[in-house]
């Protein structure tokens, strides 16, 4: 009996690292997060877009072949939807190689700023005309600087589909190569919309639940802006799911970025394959459902499939830590 309690024991002593062993997790960003201390919860109400149906030609410079469409829907599940999209020529040629949406990475451009405009003085111009036109804040999550150089490259890379599109009219987006005249062509910017200095948890490559429009956002509310600055102002617009908020109580202390990830830590699961869970950024957003909205410490996650030494795909998604309480979400709020 004693010789079998002992091998019990020392079977546990050898599993017990294994058991107690955390997930090992690489941040891709070590950046900490300003933050408030307290924060409140929301009540959202769609942004109605009606109004702007026929402001395109204040808002956006004069194009002949400029195409705008405005409007808002819902579909059986509740989930209210407010769009806009104003789009031209010279916007669809930079579009057709890139394809800017928030879960399409946009391309590295060595981060240099363009002759017109520094990146900080483009940026805040469509933060401002954001703020102007719809009285929304908003603040950018990603940006490219697109030069003819870049241009060229993106497009001879993709150059076989883009004619075979061409040629049978099958991608509404496609269009001839430009020769920009300039070198310096223009600014893509991906925004998302706040409250309170604080984004809304933006739309993610995800097929837990989708939206009408085809904006996934795993069952939350999302923000999706996308805008292209050209040297006379922006050319290229979509507004995604965007809200009126109201704060829907007092404000709650907030735990801290710290915490935050030590509960992350404990939390998430194995990544396939053994390989580390990348965390591309943390950052402190809102996030909920059924018109209301929470304060989270989100973690933007990336995991790569494998089957033996071949990537198979990349899976983008977040998890979410309760910024009030320190609870553990995952990824429903």
């Amino acid at each position: 009996m004693k010789r079998f309690v002992s091998l019990f024991c020392m079977l546990m002593l050898v599993a017990l690292p294994f058991a107690w062993a955390e997930t090992e997790v690489e941040f891709l960003s070590q950046q900490a997060v300003p933050a408030p201390a307290s924060l409140p919860d929301l009540q959202l109400q769609p942004l109605d877009m009606q109004p702007y149906e026929n402001q395109a030609s204040t808002l956006f410079p004069a194009a002949e072949d400029a195409q705008y469409m405005v409007g808002n829907r819902s579909d059986e599940k509740s989930y209210h939807f407010s769009y806009l999209l104003y789009h031209d020529t010279l916007a669809d040629a930079v579009y057709c190689v890139t394809y800017p949406t928030f879960d399409n990475p946009l391309p590295e451009d060595g981060g240099a700023s363009l002759s017109f405009l520094s990146r900080e003085e483009a940026a805040q111009t469509v933060v401002d005309s954001l703020q102007e036109h719809f009285g929304i804040t908003a603040a950018v999550w990603s940006e490219c600087a697109m030069t003819k150089t870049l241009y060229d490259e993106l497009y001879e890379s993709d150059r076989e589909f883009l004619e075979d599109d061409l040629a049978d009219g099958s991608h509404m987006g496609a269009t001839e190569q430009v020769a920009w005249e300039t070198e310096d062509v223009c600014y893509i910017f991906y925004l998302y919309q706040t409250v309170h200095d604080t984004p809304l948890l933006p739309p993610v490559d995800s097929s837990t639940d989708t939206t009408p429009g085809g904006v996934k956002t795993m069952g939350l509310y999302g923000t999706e802006i996308v805008a292209m600055l050209f040297p006379d102002g922006i050319r290229y617009l979509k507004l995604n799911n965007l809200w009126t908020a109201s704060d829907n109580g007092q404000e709650q202390p907030l735990i801290s970025q710290e915490d935050a990830i030590a509960i992350f830590r404990e939390n998430i699961d194995e990544a396939p394959n053994g390989e580390p869970v990348q965390v591309q950024a943390v950052r402190l957003m809102y996030a909920g459902k059924e018109g209301a909205a929470h304060p989270y410490w989100a973690f933007a996650k990336k995991l790569d499939w494998y089957e033996g030494s071949e990537l198979l795909m990349t899976e983008n998604g977040w998890n979410l830590v309760d910024a009030v309480t320190g609870e553990w979400i995952g990824e429903e709020p």
